[in-house]
C-alpha cells in the first residue's frame, strides 16, 4: 500500500494500491463525467472499524501519491 489517509465516514481509513501487472476498469458514471469503460492498473481499498475493507478500481493514480 503506497499510503493512507483518514477520512471522516463509515470507511475510515483509504489506501491506494498500484498493480501494472492487472488492469480493472471503471465503468461509465454520469456523476464523474466518465463516458466510456477506462482501464487502470490502481484500485482504491476502503477499510472500516469492523474490519471490512471494499476496493475499487481507482482512476486518480499518481497524482493521489503527491
Amino acid at each position: 500500500m503506497d499510503k493512507l489517509s483518514k477520512k471522516g465516514q463509515n470507511w475510515r481509513e483509504q489506501a491506494i494500491i498500484h498493480h501494472p501487472g492487472f488492469e480493472r476498469v471503471v465503468l461509465p458514471h454520469k456523476n464523474l463525467s466518465i463516458t466510456e469503460p477506462i482501464k487502470t492498473p490502481f484500485s482504491k481499498v476502503h477499510f472500516n472499524d469492523k474490519g471490512e475493507i471494499h476496493i475499487v478500481p481507482y482512476l486518480g493514480g499518481d497524482s493521489w501519491l503527491n
